[in-house]
Protein backbone atom coordinates (compact mmCIF):
# COMPACT_ATOMS: atom_id res chain seq x y z
CA UNK A 1 0.00 0.00 0.00
CA UNK A 2 1.51 3.39 -1.20
CA UNK A 3 -1.24 5.65 0.73
CA UNK A 4 -4.47 6.08 2.29
CA UNK A 5 -6.46 8.80 2.12
CA UNK A 6 -10.57 9.82 2.39
CA UNK A 7 -12.52 11.32 -0.30
CA UNK A 8 -15.84 12.27 -0.06
CA UNK A 9 -16.13 9.84 3.09
CA UNK A 10 -14.87 7.24 1.76
CA UNK A 11 -11.38 5.99 2.58
CA UNK A 12 -9.40 4.96 0.14
CA UNK A 13 -5.75 3.14 -0.17
CA UNK A 14 -3.47 3.27 -3.25
CA UNK A 15 -1.80 0.50 -4.19
CA UNK A 16 0.85 -0.99 -6.37
CA UNK A 17 0.64 -4.08 -7.91
CA UNK A 18 2.42 -6.42 -10.42
CA UNK A 19 0.74 -8.04 -12.79
CA UNK A 20 2.59 -11.52 -14.27
CA UNK A 21 -0.29 -12.61 -16.34
CA UNK A 22 -2.43 -11.01 -18.95
CA UNK A 23 -5.69 -12.77 -17.56
CA UNK A 24 -8.58 -10.43 -17.93
CA UNK A 25 -9.68 -8.38 -14.99
CA UNK A 26 -7.15 -10.11 -13.06
CA UNK A 27 -6.71 -7.26 -10.47
CA UNK A 28 -10.42 -6.33 -9.98
CA UNK A 29 -11.71 -9.77 -9.49
CA UNK A 30 -9.04 -10.36 -7.19
CA UNK A 31 -9.00 -7.31 -5.21
CA UNK A 32 -13.20 -7.54 -4.80
CA UNK A 33 -12.82 -11.42 -4.13
CA UNK A 34 -10.81 -10.00 -0.76
CA UNK A 35 -13.52 -7.52 0.20
CA UNK A 36 -11.84 -4.19 -1.77
CA UNK A 37 -13.13 -3.88 -4.83
CA UNK A 38 -11.74 -0.95 -7.29
CA UNK A 39 -13.01 2.70 -6.96
CA UNK A 40 -15.44 2.95 -9.21
CA UNK A 41 -15.71 -0.36 -10.55
CA UNK A 42 -19.39 -1.20 -10.09
CA UNK A 43 -19.14 -4.75 -12.07
CA UNK A 44 -16.96 -5.67 -9.14
CA UNK A 45 -18.79 -4.83 -6.28
CA UNK A 46 -17.78 -0.67 -5.88
CA UNK A 47 -20.37 1.19 -4.75
CA UNK A 48 -19.07 4.14 -4.90
CA UNK A 49 -19.53 7.39 -7.29
CA UNK A 50 -15.95 7.73 -8.92
CA UNK A 51 -16.21 7.93 -12.70
CA UNK A 52 -14.19 6.12 -14.41
CA UNK A 53 -12.61 3.00 -12.58
CA UNK A 54 -9.78 3.79 -10.46
CA UNK A 55 -7.38 1.50 -12.19
CA UNK A 56 -3.95 2.67 -13.83
CA UNK A 57 -1.05 1.51 -15.18
CA UNK A 58 2.10 3.74 -14.92
CA UNK A 59 4.05 0.81 -16.20
CA UNK A 60 4.13 -1.13 -19.30
CA UNK A 61 6.90 -2.91 -20.93
CA UNK A 62 7.29 -5.62 -23.73
CA UNK A 63 9.53 -6.18 -26.34
CA UNK A 64 9.34 -4.72 -29.89
CA UNK A 65 7.37 -7.43 -31.75
CA UNK A 66 10.09 -6.80 -35.15
CA UNK A 67 13.54 -6.38 -33.47
CA UNK A 68 12.83 -7.96 -29.98
CA UNK A 69 14.04 -4.62 -28.14
CA UNK A 70 12.71 -4.25 -25.04
CA UNK A 71 10.39 -1.04 -24.79
CA UNK A 72 9.10 0.41 -21.56
CA UNK A 73 6.61 3.30 -20.96
CA UNK A 74 5.64 4.95 -17.92
CA UNK A 75 2.50 7.42 -17.23
CA UNK A 76 1.47 9.55 -13.79
CA UNK A 77 -2.42 9.61 -13.24
CA UNK A 78 -4.57 12.42 -12.89
CA UNK A 79 -8.14 13.48 -11.96
CA UNK A 80 -9.89 11.89 -8.80
CA UNK A 81 -9.14 9.94 -7.01
CA UNK A 82 -5.94 9.99 -7.80
CA UNK A 83 -5.02 13.57 -7.55
CA UNK A 84 -5.95 13.15 -3.43
CA UNK A 85 -2.15 11.06 -3.15
CA UNK A 86 0.97 12.04 -3.98
CA UNK A 87 2.73 9.42 -6.14
CA UNK A 88 5.87 9.39 -7.35
CA UNK A 89 7.21 10.27 -10.94
CA UNK A 90 9.31 7.50 -12.84
CA UNK A 91 12.78 7.21 -11.07
CA UNK A 92 11.87 9.15 -7.59
CA UNK A 93 12.27 6.69 -4.80
CA UNK A 94 8.82 4.81 -4.50
CA UNK A 95 8.09 4.79 -7.79
CA UNK A 96 6.99 1.02 -8.51
CA UNK A 97 9.46 -0.47 -10.60
CA UNK A 98 11.80 -3.24 -11.32
CA UNK A 99 14.46 -1.53 -9.10
CA UNK A 100 11.83 -1.96 -6.02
Amino acid sequence: MLGENEVDGIVLSLVAARLFTGRPHQIRAQFSNVGHPVAGDGRYGAHDRFPPIALFSTRLSFPHPVTGKPLCFSAIPDGTPFDRFSIPYPGEKGFFDDRD
